[in-house]
C-alpha cells in the first residue's frame, strides 16, 4: 500500500524571507530618540532628577457642620416651613442602637467670603459643630426613614430597622425650633424601608410607610390628641411580595405609588 505523504527529508526546511543589505536601501529615514515610560516629567524634577511635590491647601468653606455621630448617617429631612431646621437618622455602630437628631442649621455671622479667598486670612481657629436641640432615641436599630408631616411640618416621624415608628412634636407647637418629645410609637412591621408625607391639603398630617415584608400602610397623626390614640391607620396594602423600597404621593395626593425589589409597581 503506497502512502499518501512524501517521505519526509531533512534537508528541506522553511523558506526565509530575503534581508535586505545597507547598501541596497533606497532611503534610510532617521527615527527620533525614544524616550523612557519612566523619565518623568522635566519640569516636576529638579537638578539631581528628583521629583517635586506639589502642595495642595485644603479649606473647608462650609457655613457649618453637625458633628455628632459616631457612626453612619442613613437619612435627612429639612422641615417644611422652616428650612433650617434639620432631622437626621443613622446608627452609633454595628449592633448598637439607632440615632437621630434634631438642629437648628441656621448660619453664624460671617464676611461675605471664606477665610480662602482672602489676601492675607487670619489664623484659621477650629469652628465648633452645630448643636444638636433633640435626640432621637429609642431605636433598637439604625434609624434609616424620616419626614415631617405636611403641611406645616407638625410632626417629625423616625422608622427603623427595629420596625417601630415614633412620632416627635415640638414641645410648643408655635416654636418648631424648641426642643421636640415622643408622642407616641407603633410597631407593625419588621423593618420599615420608607416614610413619605402625604401633601393632599384635604387631609393634612398624613403620611405612608413602606415595610421590608412588602406592605405598605398609610397613617394620619393626631398631634392635639393623647399618646394612646394620636396615631389612626388609614389603609393597608399588600401587594409586594419582596421589599417595598420606594413610594411616592403625587403632587395633590391623590395618588401614592410603590415599587419593590421584584420589580412592582
Amino acid at each position: 500500500m503506497s502512502a499518501t505523504n512524501p517521505p519526509y527529508d531533512e534537508d528541506i526546511s522553511d523558506t526565509e524571507p530575503a534581508m535586505l543589505g545597507e547598501d541596497e536601501a533606497l532611503e534610510e529615514i532617521a527615527g527620533e530618540d525614544d524616550t523612557a515610560m519612566d523619565s518623568g516629567d522635566d519640569a516636576n524634577e529638579d537638578g539631581d532628577g528628583d521629583q517635586t511635590m506639589e502642595e495642595y491647601v485644603l479649606h473647608n468653606d462650609s457655613v457649618g457642620h453637625f458633628d455628632r455621630f459616631r457612626d453612619s448617617i442613613f437619612c435627612i429631612a429639612a422641615h417644611p416651613t422652616v428650612p433650617s431646621l434639620i432631622a437626621t437618622g443613622g446608627s452609633d455602630g454595628d449592633d448598637e442602637a439607632g440615632i437621630g437628631y434634631i438642629f437648628d442649621s441656621t448660619p453664624v455671622d460671617s464676611p461675605v467670603l471664606p477665610e480662602s479667598y482672602q489676601t492675607q486670612p487670619a489664623e484659621r481657629i477650629e469652628r465648633k459643630g452645630i448643636n444638636a436641640i433633640s435626640t432621637l432615641d429609642g431605636h433598637t436599630d439604625s434609624i434609616n426613614a424620616l419626614t415631617f408631616t405636611l403641611p406645616a411640618g407638625a410632626a417629625l416621624l423616625s422608622g427603623g430597622l427595629d420596625g417601630a415608628l415614633h412620632v416627635w412634636v415640638p414641645e410648643s407647637p408655635s416654636k418648631p425650633l424648641a426642643p421636640w418629645t415622643l408622642l407616641t410609637s407603633a410597631t407593625e412591621v419588621d423593618e420599615i424601608n420608607w416614610l413619605s408625607a402625604s401633601p393632599s391639603a384635604d387631609h393634612p398630617n398624613t403620611f405612608a410607610l413602606g415595610a421590608a415584608d412588602g406592605s405598605v400602610w398609610v397613617y394620619t397623626v393626631d398631634v392635639t390628641a393623647p399618646a394612646a390614640s394620636a396615631l389612626t391607620i388609614v389603609q393597608t396594602y399588600f401587594a409586594h411580595t419582596t421589599p417595598c423600597t420606594a413610594g411616592a404621593w403625587s403632587a395633590d395626593g391623590s395618588v401614592l405609588a410603590t415599587v419593590s425589589e421584584e420589580g412592582s409597581l
